[in-house]
């Protein structure tokens, strides 16, 4: 179910009912790949079995498993922060996005979302502490000049 819902996710999938409709629609090509028994899974069970899984163990097997496709990074690594469109809801501030991107390799390494834009500060941090960058040249905008950056990340 992981790799049908990340195959459909990577080609456009944006709800459950999309990604079990993408499984219906692949099912020849996925059984090429996979041992499907009783064909595609319904998007409530997608739904159910996402809800499930740990999201954090996830992210950390998820990352674990695309750093072993990609291998060590090297170059230059892009730190960044942009504020997710229409994601204000009410009276919720905007969801801000820090990226961490590989300039070499054209490859985003991770995100880290944050509520407000005065919370960048720990997202950075929070970026830095799952990627290991030693050899990289790190950059990033006004924001690594901050004065409570330093403090945070000391």
């Amino acid at each position: 179910m992981i790799v049908i819902a990340l195959c459909a996710i990577l080609c456009g999938a944006e709800r459950w009912v999309d990604v079990a409709e993408w499984g219906e629609d692949n099912e020849t090509w996925l059984k090429k790949y996979l041992e499907l028994a009783h064909r595609t899974a319904s998007h409530d069970t997608f739904s159910r079995v996402f809800r499930l899984l740990d999201a954090k163990v996830f992210e950390a097997c998820f990352r674990e498993w695309v750093m072993s496709l990609v291998g060590v990074v090297e170059g230059v690594v892009a730190i960044d922060g942009k504020t997710v469109r229409d994601s204000q809801d009410g009276p919720n501030t905007a969801l801000h996005m820090i990226s961490a991107y590989a300039t070499a390799s054209g490859l985003c390494l991770a995100q880290e979302g944050v509520r407000g834009k005065g919370k960048e500060i720990e997202g950075v941090k929070a970026l830095l502490e799952t990627l290991t960058l030693k050899g990289c040249i790190v950059t990033m905008d006004a924001l690594g000049c901050h004065s409570n950056y330093k403090k945070s990340c000391e």
